[in-house]
């Protein structure tokens, strides 16, 4: 995982995990771009700066002699002065899957907003006015979690929208089950 999820080129950041080697660890943002010849001191970290890439979601994949890790986190470069996305309230209060769920905030794009709760992301919500999302938890949410025979559960998920622009805050939520 990354120190920080969004920056401008030129931002220092450092990814933490496992499997590094000391020298000729490959980042990768996106399939375009590439930090060449990352070091690693300790296996554990390499700290390298954001390269002079185009504002995007980038998801980063660590390349080395050991193998390539999972496409795993985001990272959003931003261009430092358009407002990252912001998240007010989520309503309404409480859903169960498949209900329409509403974010309203400011700094949405009109199209390529990501919806990230708890272990699950919807990708390409469009917003037509800039300060609300809509959309629907999957139906099959932790579908494992509950049976015939189960009592209601509820689960808190933390909501984040993820644009071009960066990373919004948190907004917590509450799922039914």
């Amino acid at each position: 995982f990354p120190s920080q999820y969004s920056g401008t080129p030129g931002t220092t950041i450092t990814l933490s995990g496992s499997g590094f080697t000391s020298t000729d660890n490959t980042i990768y943002f996106g399939d375009k771009y590439a930090v060449v010849k990352a070091t690693s001191q300790n296996s554990q970290n390499i700290t390298i700066k954001v390269p002079s890439i185009p504002k995007g979601i980038y998801p980063l994949l660590v390349k080395n002699a050991r193998g390539v890790s999972d496409r795993g986190p985001w990272f959003v470069v931003t261009d430092g002065i358009t407002p990252t996305p912001k998240i007010d309230s989520v309503t309404p209060k409480r859903a169960t899957r498949g209900n329409t769920i509403t974010i309203k905030g400011s700094g949405f794009t009109p199209a390529g907003n990501v919806i990230q709760y708890g272990g699950g992301v919807i990708m390409n919500i469009s917003s037509s006015d800039g300060g609300s999302l809509s959309f629907s938890l999957p139906a099959e949410l932790f579908m494992s979690a509950t049976s015939s025979f189960a009592k209601k559960v509820s689960l808190l998920l933390w909501i984040t929208v993820i644009n071009e622009n960066g990373v919004s805050n948190q907004k917590s939520y509450t799922l039914e089950i």
